[in-house]
């Protein structure tokens, strides 16, 4: 069985700039979790599409949208521009529990289309379908997969493409009752006329508790098996018993099955309808609400163009309350609630055309909440700038918005209670990401909240440990945590602490890693094999070493070995996993040398191999786990001008190394300070220079095609007096962290604007001091967010900063 006019879809679906992300669900402010961890659902039962157990929206109260999107009354409208698209996101709070079927109600015009998609965290992908030109859908879900996210929601979404307009009225998600195995009853009393190029289908209801809906199929051929090949069905069910098939010109076969919540199909009627269809002439008609929302007892409009009489079934019942009509508007008054469907039948005079359309209009009882608007004057600010809130588009539909209040930081306590007046301003004095809130009350009472995000630029630091000064700081993610690494030179020992939490907000004590002799200058840690590693120098005996936890939280340690027995080497040191391998990029006297393991664990190592035996290299030492093969940089002082340096191992082990090229760019009359990073499509390098008597801090970027060749220069800042720079990766863009030591020492942050490091945004000062001070520094990724550890060597303490950009 195939889905008709799949190629349309798949046409959408090979363009994903036009579709949303996949959801990444996260609790919302003012939402509670149940003794399960799902989300306690606020239902709104003011209308439901098949039953009032479903979980229901009005189409104007989206998540999330893209687009030329707007609100109508209960709708959301959608607009795609030529070539684009235009969408919205729902939430749906379901409380665990599974949907089985999507109900769609929209209002479009002739030749407009929609698409409807389900997220499937299954598969971690959106479950699309369509394109629909019927204004009222219900889509089955499958039953083998699971449309919940972790917090025990459900997502949709619903798109227009291409100059496609609708008004989405609603949307509802059908709960699935679990272990539900008995299908709906036979379909009986089908059949229909043939009226130009369609035929105009209508059957008895089945009378079934859970029932969805109805599954129409068609072949050229005729069938049993509704997965036979050459059968198509209409690609979502219909929820009346009534429905207008357009097809070519051909002999069809139609066969229908009613289908339950849970997926189960009853039986075919025993009958299966022929069609012939000869003519292409295909009617179409225009049905237009004057509005998308009514209370119970109010009169309902509506404008019918297109046919030559019509009939009109104004509560969707299936009996048609006018018939045989010329008039273009008919009204009625509205005397339940719920989704009300109105169907016209249009035809011509003799009957030999006729068209099927519908439309959609929330018909409410008692009162409706308010809909909850918030827009920022921007959405990423500086620390003390001024935000100016609007609620102006927040309305209640049948009354009065009474009251708005915010909460500005999204902590639940509101802040502000502006009365009637939908606008406030608000000034943050501290970095963070606040998920302001306004809470709109209307003149019966009831609330609804809605939220929108602010981003104040910089950074949240505290102290984390004492130190008593450090030669350097290692900050890497162990077994899903920020985690450190540094040495306290006041007992020459090195030190491992791991955050209590993924943001790292909170921290442990730190472990004791060596202390059996002194350890100095510098160390470097990776994940080893699912534990955390450092490669450190001894200086009681002279000698490199490497040493694993034994556990991934690195709350113990092993017993470190050496892995360049009998040498004096690793006083600085870079260490990197290899080809599953621990392997470390270390300094001799006037080498640069590169050890491997030959295990995974790195309790024994292979024999050191030279990378570069110049006078004067291996300072700032960097090793890099490169496509194919791994790649050393270093700076080598003895060059004039001094340089950094690339050179790449022969094979994926480092068994031998290749020639030592240029990396920096040879205009620079000296490089100073480097730090290089793995990024998805290759490698970023940065390192200051000195140009025309002053410094600039530059980037440049090696393409994993082509390895040791170091292209794109980049000026990321000039800067009076150089220090420490540091490359990390968050979010999926790169970005850096400099030192610069002049009179008032300064962090500053710089964010990439791509991938590739092409181009980078504005500079934000993170810190700053009153005088000049040395800072030793490392900067990883928490949660997506930029983190930096640093310590100023004139204080007693580590700091780390979470940075908001």
């Amino acid at each position: 069985m195939q889905q008709d006019d799949q190629t349309a879809l798949g046409a959408l679906q090979a363009d994903s700039s036009a579709l949303p992300q996949f959801p990444e669900d996260q609790l919302q402010p003012g939402e509670s979790l149940d003794a399960d961890g799902f989300v306690i659902p606020q239902r709104n039962a003011v209308a439901s599409a098949l039953s009032l157990n479903d979980e229901f929206q009005a189409g104007r109260d989206f998540f999330d949208d893209s687009g030329l999107v707007g609100k109508d009354g209960a709708a959301a409208t959608l607009l795609a521009a030529v070539n684009q698209a235009a969408w919205t996101l729902h939430r749906f709070p379901m409380g665990g529990s599974e949907p089985g079927v999507l109900s769609v109600d929209a209002n479009l015009q002739p030749g407009m289309q929609y698409y409807a998609a389900a997220a499937n965290f299954s598969s971690g992908r959106w479950d699309w379908s369509g394109p629909f030109s019927d204004s009222h859908v219900r889509i089955l879900l499958d039953p083998q997969s699971s449309h919940i996210s972790g917090l025990g929601n459900a997502w949709v979404a619903v798109l227009t493409f291409d100059g496609s307009e609708i008004d989405l009225v609603s949307l509802a998600l059908a709960q699935r009752a679990i272990g539900d195995i008995d299908a709906p009853g036979e379909v009986t009393g089908i059949g229909g006329p043939i009226t130009g190029s369609s035929i105009d289908l209508s059957w008895d209801p089945v009378a079934d508790g859970d029932l969805a809906g109805y599954a129409i199929y068609y072949s050229k051929n005729s069938f049993s098996n509704p997965d036979a090949a050459g059968v198509m069905n209409i690609g979502y069910l219909e929820g009346t018993t009534r429905h207008l098939l357009t097809l070519p010109p051909d002999v069809y076969y139609i066969r229908v099955a009613a289908v339950d919540i849970n997926g189960n199909h009853g039986p075919f009627a025993s009958g299966i309808i022929t069609a012939d269809i000869q003519d292409d002439t295909v009617q179409q008609i225009s049905v237009t609400p004057s509005t998308t929302l009514l209370p119970v007892g109010s009169e309902l409009s509506i404008t019918v163009s297109g046919a030559e009489l019509y009939d009109v079934d104004f509560d969707g019942d299936g009996v048609f309350e006018v018939t045989g009509s010329s008039d273009t508007e008919y009204k009625m008054e509205m005397d339940s609630a719920g989704v009300l469907r109105t169907r016209v039948h249009g035809y011509d005079a003799g009957g030999t055309y006729t068209a099927l359309s519908g439309l959609s209009v929330l018909i409410n009882i008692g009162n409706l909440p308010p809909f909850a608007d918030i827009n920022a004057s921007s959405n990423n600010v500086a620390v003390g700038q001024v935000v100016n809130f609007d609620a102006g588009s927040s309305i209640d539909l049948d009354g009065l918005v009474a009251k708005y209040e915010w909460d500005f930081e999204g902590d639940d306590v509101y802040d502000l209670d502006s009365g009637s007046n939908p606008s406030a301003s608000w000034a943050y004095d501290k970095a963070g990401h606040y998920p302001a809130r306004i809470r709109v009350t209307d003149d019966d009472g009831d609330r609804t909240v809605a939220s929108v995000g602010v981003t104040v630029r910089g950074m949240n630091f505290f102290p984390i440990a004492e130190s008593g000064g450090s030669s350097n700081i290692e900050l890497v993610t162990v077994n899903g945590n920020p985690s450190i690494a540094f040495i306290n030179q006041l007992n020459s020992t090195p030190y491992f602490l791991r955050a209590d939490d993924s943001a790292g907000e909170s921290w442990d004590n730190p472990v004791v890693i060596y202390n059996t002799t002194l350890v100095t200058f510098s160390l470097s840690m990776a994940v080893v094999n699912g534990n955390p590693a450092i490669a450190f120098y001894d200086f009681g005996n002279l000698r490199g070493k490497f040493v694993r936890a034994t556990d991934a939280n690195g709350s113990a340690w092993g017993t470190p070995v050496e892995y360049n027995p009998g040498f004096d080497t690793g006083g600085i040191n870079d260490l990197a996993v290899i080809n599953g391998n621990p392997a470390i990029l270390h300094r001799g006297p006037n080498t640069m040398l590169y050890t491997r393991a030959s295990n995974a664990n790195g309790t024994a190592w292979n024999a050191t191999v030279t990378v570069d035996n110049t006078v004067g290299t291996g300072l700032q030492p960097v090793l890099l786990n490169t496509v194919e093969r791994p790649t050393a940089v270093f700076i080598r002082t003895s060059d004039v001008p001094a340089s950094w340096r690339s050179c790449d191992g022969d094979d994926a082990d480092g068994t031998t190394w290749g020639s030592v090229n240029q990396g920096g760019d040879v205009d620079a009359t000296n490089s100073y300070k480097l730090n290089a990073i793995d990024i998805p499509n290759g490698s970023l390098a940065a390192s200051y220079v000195n140009v025309n008597n002053g410094f600039e801090l530059r980037t440049r970027y090696m393409r994993n095609v082509h390895i040791n060749q170091w292209v794109n220069s980049r000026v990321v800042a000039k800067v009076e007096s150089y220090g420490e720079v540091k490359l990390g990766m968050a979010g999926g863009l790169p970005f850096l962290v400099y030192h610069e030591d002049t009179n008032h020492a300064r962090l500053i942050f710089v964010p990439a604007l791509d991938g590739y490091g092409n181009a980078w945004g504005d500079p934000v000062i993170l810190t700053s001091y009153d005088a000049a001070a040395p800072i030793v520094l490392a900067v990883g990724e928490a949660d997506g967010r930029p983190v930096v550890a640093w310590q100023n060597n004139t204080e007693n303490f580590i700091n780390f900063g979470i940075i908001y950009n």
